[in-house]
């Protein structure tokens, strides 16, 4: 027999019990006494060093502790501490209740010693109010793995009870990681380390990529596939503890009729999840193991780029191989295939490097790439050489965040020591690659100089050698992949548009490349380019792709540039493509097609349709309706009508946006602001998006008519707007006051702006109002921005494109308006400011400082 006596203590939901044998000549370990040296660490390594003095006392291998506060892992502060003879269970209160900040109850520990013959005791904390209803099991492929492999963790989370918890399902965040999502933890803590700790990606990166909330069930758990690698690295072989703290599950409060409906409605409340205990053995890695991993992860990043989701997996695990492995060789690997890109996988090969144990033997390594021959150097790889130096010649990461005010201001200093550091190095890399260009070969040179144009772009001053890597990118324009030759035709384009670019563009015109999957045609891209410098030329050539037999294969926003209303021309045209039967060339008639052709195309149309309708497939009459509703509004009308009435389709805005204002037409208005009275609120939704996008002045009453019908039918109801059966209320509600405040054809100002507030029923009208009146007031800003080679301007709440937009957007401002010039950062952005001011001067306003 045998007695024990109690020790009690508090915990928010109860009493803390522990039993402790008192007739036994053992002595309980935790009533074992320790010491600790005086010193300032992590309150993790104090923990760490009492589990190592109770380990040494007793030859069992003993670990803690385990748990996160807020997604991060216990015990990350940094204290004062020490411990003379006292026993290790007082030391662990203390830590805790140093970590807790007065909060020590919410937390309590679990001891478990596993009768192996390693002998293990671990201590791990959990929060006391550890919910039961949900449950988190890790899992990994094997036991046994090579320091540096890759290992794969399963998370598996499942609820008990349908309907009562939902996981987030994202996997990453802009920088590859989601940090605060899950924390890892694997003891023995001082042989591990956080490989990113330091770094630029420590913290992770803003927004997830993808995916939402899933609802958890018993009977199929909801998976979610991480690499370890990328939180934890283990310094040296040796067996290891896993357990992991998601942060993923959200505890479902409110109600729903449907899955759908708790998904997206329900309110809901973050709750922490921990782990199942996973034991991993880590083995020394042999050397022709770790050859054949390089090998296998070059291969794969050598490949040419894919599009589809499989490649890009592959590329991403091979990058983490490198990355891992945490060799001079597979540091060097990664070096020579720093991408041009900015992805996902791009910041983690950049990472890889950062992060390595061998920073001081990689940096000679990236030095002399800079200049070799046949290497491409990449924007990132200047990024990282550059950040590479300043680790190196500092000494390494800096430490975290100090808690003593003078600290911080001497860490602050230098964080921005190290910064004008970076840029200072990237620079002084730049001027070294500058002059070592001539000396590469045509297909290093071609993506070397794009990258240089990177550079360029994000500067403020264009620097002297622009010219020369200008004539160098046209010169080797074919040795650039399909993929990068798109993006200067199609972003870059400005930094090219003043260079003897016109040969180059006639020669892809006659014998263009292939366009890159996912890409825009690169056809397309120089047939808008050549419209541009040469509008003779581009016209010939758009007007001869609008004349083929089959159709064109460049894209419809390109073919509808030219400026004309109609094209009769190109009648003939049409009606042969009609001819030949199959699917209608319907955009490209609705947008330049005359009324001379419209019962041929309403024949093709109903032979069309008849035969959908034999198919049992769905139809809708746009865009051709618009056409219609232009040349023979009647036919026009029953369609649209009829279309709305059996439902077929209502997707007005949608095909109208991707026509514009040349599909309007008197019609059109009339039928767009009798629907603003419809039973079906798609159909109101889509007419106020038609009328705010081209309606005439006449539009903006019957749209104050519907905002307040709105209000009305909403007051003292507006509660409802956030049920699921008020989703079409805001979405509606939305598109009115856009097409209010947001209307090409007239202007709000502040009185009219305010009259919108008033009539606002939800939260999101009166928040984006709010933001519209802040932007009017006087002087009223306008911003200018560039978007894929257009410059693009907000004046007040409005967004248009280009310097005629902005002036038939000024012309509606009452007389005198004064107006505020954001400051110019660049030569070309001073140049656009002095236009915007002749602007507003032309139309009748003023500008002020």
């Amino acid at each position: 027999m045998r007695a024990f006596r109690l020790l009690t203590g508090s915990i928010r939901k109860g009493t803390r019990i522990t039993l402790v044998p008192t007739n036994t000549k053992l002595t309980p370990l935790l009533d074992r006494r320790v010491t600790i040296p005086s010193g300032t660490r992590s309150i993790a390594a104090s923990a760490a060093l009492t589990a190592e003095a109770l380990a040494a006392q007793t030859g069992m291998r003993v670990f803690c502790c385990q748990s996160s506060v807020a997604g991060i892992p216990w015990g990350m502060e940094e204290l004062p501490f020490e411990a003379n003879n006292e026993p290790a269970r007082s030391v662990l209160l203390r830590l805790i209740g140093a970590t807790a900040r007065g909060q020590a109850d919410r937390m309590f520990w679990l001891q478990r010693c596993d009768p192996e013959p390693e002998g293990w005791c671990f201590i791990n904390l959990f929060y006391a109010n550890q919910p039961t209803g949900v449950a988190l099991r890790i899992s990994a492929p094997k036991a046994r793995f090579y320091l540096g492999e890759l290992i794969p963790l399963t998370l598996s989370f499942t609820a008990r009870q349908p309907g009562t918890y939902e996981a987030d399902s994202r996997l990453q965040d802009r920088v590859g990681r989601m940090n605060f999502i899950e924390a890892f933890r694997a003891e023995p803590v001082a042989a591990t380390e956080d490989p990113l700790r330091g770094l630029p990606g420590e913290i992770g990166g803003m927004g997830g990529l993808s995916g939402g909330n899933i609802l958890l069930t018993a009977g199929k758990p909801f998976h979610v596939e991480r690499n370890l690698n990328e939180w934890v690295r283990f310094r040296t072989p040796g067996t290891y503890r896993l357990s992991v703290v998601s942060r993923r599950v959200r505890q479902v409060t409110g109600t729903g009729k449907t899955g759908w409906e708790l998904q997206h409605f329900a309110n809901s409340q973050p709750v922490e999840v921990a782990s199942n205990m996973l034991k991993l053995e880590i083995l020394a890695a042999p050397p022709e193991w770790v050859t054949k991993q390089i090998t296998a992860a070059t291969a794969i990043l050598d490949r040419p780029v894919g599009n589809d989701g499989e490649n890009g997996r592959q590329r991403q695990n091979a990058g983490l191989t490198l990355s891992f492995l945490n060799t001079l060789e597979s540091g060097t690997a990664l070096a020579k295939r720093l991408p041009n890109e900015n992805s996902v996988v791009a910041f983690e090969l950049h990472s890889g490097i950062l992060h390595s144990t061998h920073r001081a033997e990689l940096l000679p390594v990236m030095e002399r790439l800079l200049v070799e021959p046949g290497q491409a150097i990449s924007e990132h790889f200047l990024t990282t050489l550059a950040q590479l130096a300043v680790l190196v010649t500092s000494g390494g990461v800096m430490g975290p965040y100090p808690q003593s005010e003078s600290a911080r201001q001497e860490w602050q200093t230098e964080s921005e020591r190290r910064a004008a550091d970076v840029v200072e190095k990237r620079d002084h890399f730049v001027s070294i690659l500058v002059r070592s260009l001539p000396q590469k070969v045509p297909g290093a040179r071609a993506m070397t100089s794009d990258a240089l144009l990177g550079v360029v772009e994000a500067s403020a001053v264009q620097p002297p050698w622009l010219t020369d890597i200008v004539d160098y990118l046209i010169a080797d324009f074919r040795a650039l992949p399909a993929r990068m030759q798109s993006t200067l035709l199609d972003s870059r384009f400005r930094l090219l548009r003043g260079a003897n670019i016109l040969p180059l563009l006639h020669d892809l015109a006659r014998n263009p490349p292939k366009p890159p999957l996912g890409y825009p045609s690169i056809y397309g891209s120089v047939l808008k380019r050549i419209y541009e410098l040469q509008p003779e030329s581009g016209r010939a050539l758009i007007l001869e792709e609008l004349r083929k037999s089959d159709g064109s294969r460049v894209e419809n926003q390109i073919l509808m540039m030219l400026p004309d209303e109609n094209l009769p021309e190109l009648n003939a045209a049409f009606a042969a493509q009609l001819a030949r039967g199959g699917p209608l060339p319907a955009q490209m008639i609705s947008r330049y097609a005359t009324g001379a052709i419209v019962k041929q195309v309403e024949a093709a149309y109903q032979a069309f349709n008849r035969e959908l309708d034999r198919q049992k497939l769905p139809r809708c009459p746009f865009p051709l309706v618009f056409y219609f509703l232009k040349f023979d509004p009647e036919f026009g009308e029953r369609e649209l009508r009829k279309a709305f009435a059996t439902g077929s389709c209502y997707v007005m805005e949608t095909a109208f946006q991707s026509l514009g204002p040349t599909a309007m037409s008197p019609a059109l208005e009339r039928l767009a602001i009798q629907h603003l009275t419809s039973g079906i609120v798609a159909v109101k939704r889509g007419a106020a998006a038609v009328l705010g996008r081209a309606g005439s002045p006449k539009s903006q009453q019957p749209l104050w008519e519907t905002m307040e019908y709105f209000r009305s039918w909403w007051k003292e109801r507006e509660g409802d707007l956030r049920t699921p059966g008020g989703f079409e209320g805001i979405l509606l509600e939305r598109a009115l006051r856009t097409a209010l405040a947001k209307a090409s054809g007239w202007m709000l100002g502040e009185a009219e702006l305010r009259r919108l507030l008033g009539l606002c029923s939800s939260a999101e009208c009166r928040a984006g109002v709010e933001e519209w009146l802040r932007d009017a007031k006087a002087p009223v800003r306008i911003d200018n921005y560039s978007y894929a080679d257009e410059v693009q301007f907000n004046v007040a709440q409005y967004s248009v494109a280009g310097e005629r937009g902005l002036r038939l957007k000024l012309a509606q401002f009452p007389a005198g308006t004064t107006f505020r010039v954001a400051e110019a950062p660049s030569e070309a952005a001073k140049l656009t400011r002095s236009r915007v001011e002749a602007a507003v001067g032309d139309t009748g306003h003023r500008t002020v400082p």
